[in-house]
């Protein structure tokens, strides 16, 4: 199908960013190997360790990129939605990433990022702006949405699969008072023991176990 053989295409790794400290250029190319060699669960946490360190966004975006790769091919869908997500937010004009976030998406069932609303046309503008930019157009234009992109806060995407329950209290044996869906972020405002505690864009807050949360702030 052109959609496979278009994400194919694009796990091609972004390799040897230019910036790297010699530690961290050490980490990333035994990822690289790790990852040619077939194994994505070492080659992870090898650019994870150069991803720890201090990077320009632009390459933490392609660090980012490269683990989304890893963590598809081993079968983490979930996760790689994450990472790819995470490259954006860093880079947003990361074409590779946004095609494999699609891709992504579509394998999941779930439906596109964009879907055509007036709303999603401004957030996919937002979206090709760096933070800076933004940040500017903000200035300019009042836009509720750059607003939004270049504003602070613990973003985390939903990549449990098809969503997230959200609980009163951090407990799996409550019931849900609310469900996040996969690929939705929402803002971190607590965390224990193993869960965090979110508010989503329409205010409503609630638990989640920290595995069914990714981080997009790398």
């Amino acid at each position: 199908m052109p959609a496979m053989r278009l994400l194919l295409l694009a796990l091609a790794l972004w390799l040897a960013p230019a910036p790297l400290l010699a530690a961290q250029a050490e980490a990333f190319d035994a990822g690289v190997a790790a990852y040619r060699s077939g194994d994505h669960a070492a080659a992870s946490e090898l650019w994870q360790e150069a991803l720890a360190q201090p990077l320009p966004a632009s390459e933490r975006a392609r660090v980012a990129y490269d683990l989304g790769n890893a963590a598809w091919r081993a079968g983490k869908r979930g996760e790689a939605l994450g990472w790819y997500s995470a490259a954006l937010r860093a880079a947003p004009r990361h074409a590779d990433a946004r095609r494999n976030l699609a891709f992504a998406r579509e394998e999941l069932g779930l439906p596109p990022a964009d879907e055509g609303s007036l709303a999603a046309a401004f957030r996919r503008a937002a979206g090709a702006l760096t933070r800076a930019e933004a940040a500017w157009a903000v200035i300019g234009a009042s836009g509720l949405f750059l607003a939004e992109l270049s504003a602070g806060g613990d973003p985390h995407i939903a990549i449990g699969v098809p969503s997230v329950a959200l609980r009163a209290e951090p407990r799996t044996d409550l019931p849900s008072i609310s469900v996040l869906e996969a690929g939705r972020t929402a803002e971190r405002i607590d965390a224990l023991g193993g869960w965090l505690r979110v508010e989503t864009a329409a205010g409503e807050r609630g638990w989640a176990p920290a595995e069914e949360l990714f981080r997009l702030e790398r």
